[in-house]
């Protein structure tokens, strides 16, 4: 499950603030146990929950005392995030700075309840429900938060095995008789379809975005009622795919624009491949229909 897993900065920054301060097993992801250790004075009141910082270094957050234990805790590490990764007053703020602040720290809720570092120290099943299980258990968590967490695990190691070779460009060249070529032209995309998935959709979109779009496009709308062809791979683990990311792409009404300024950030101007995960996609896609 883990053999290709690789993490993200997020990961990194929580695995690094509870190395520091002793959090080690899953016993201590209380909130008593949690806030005690990182000097956060915790107050449970008849208001919505959330964070303060008084003064730098010294947090306190409120929680909302009519809430289940549950959901107090996940409570706690959603304005957790907000204390030690956020600035600012949401009320002043853009509305695309809260949201993606609002992304983040719903995926560090889910990174801090369940710790890459602590689940490489279980003993998972391999079934899938067996594991969703087990790490509820162990974590006291949501059966659907663990759910989420293993279906992101899975994703991940399979994106890892993309991204641990060569090229996509290696493969069109050496397969010119099945696939059009991806490296010439404007920007294409293609539904490829995991074969260990039981679905009728696409698990991934592998994007190509050329020179000129990189160079000379700050965002690019992903054509949502194209019907993308499939594309075969082989051997996906020979091919090297650039991660898009949800805070990668922009909502916008009733579609969805891939931020090509952020990307040429991350890994420069020249033509790339990405891969998008249709999970990803379909959430984000839901979230513009609701508002």
């Amino acid at each position: 499950m883990f053999s290709h897993y690789v993490k993200t900065h997020l990961e990194d920054f929580i695995e690094d603030v509870y190395l520091k301060a002793g959090i080690l097993t899953p016993d201590q992801l209380t909130i008593d146990e949690v806030s005690y250790r990182l000097n956060i004075w915790v107050h449970y009141a008849k208001v919505s929950s959330r964070a303060l910082e008084s003064a730098q270094g010294m947090y306190s957050m409120f929680l909302d005392n009519r809430l289940t234990p549950m959901r107090q805790k996940l409570d706690f590490f959603h304005e957790l995030c907000h204390l030690l990764r956020h600035a600012g007053n949401q009320m002043l703020m853009p509305r695309s700075f809260t949201q993606a602040q609002e992304y983040e720290a719903d995926m560090f809720v889910m990174y801090a309840t369940m710790p890459y570092f602590m689940l490489t120290e279980l003993d998972i099943p391999t079934i899938h429900n067996d594991a969703t299980n087990y790490i509820s258990t162990m974590f006291n968590v949501p059966w659907q938060l663990a759910k989420r967490r293993v279906d992101q695990i899975l994703r991940r190691h399979f994106e890892g095995k993309l991204m641990s070779r060569n090229t996509m460009n290696s493969y069109l060249e050496v397969n010119t008789k099945n696939q059009e070529s991806l490296s010439s032209g404007s920007p294409r995309i293609y539904a490829y379809y995991d074969p260990t998935h039981y679905t009728d959709e696409p698990s991934q979109l592998l994007i190509y975005l050329d020179y000129w779009t990189l160079t000379s496009m700050g965002e690019y709308e992903i054509p949502l009622d194209e019907d993308f062809k499939k594309i075969e791979l082989e051997d996906p683990q020979s091919h090297n795919f650039r991660p898009i990311s949800p805070i990668d792409l922009v909502c916008g009404n009733e579609s969805i624009k891939i931020n090509i300024d952020r990307l040429t950030r991350k890994y420069g101007v020249h033509s790339q491949t990405f891969v998008l995960q249709m999970h990803d996609l379909k959430t984000l896609l839901n979230e513009v229909s609701n508002f």
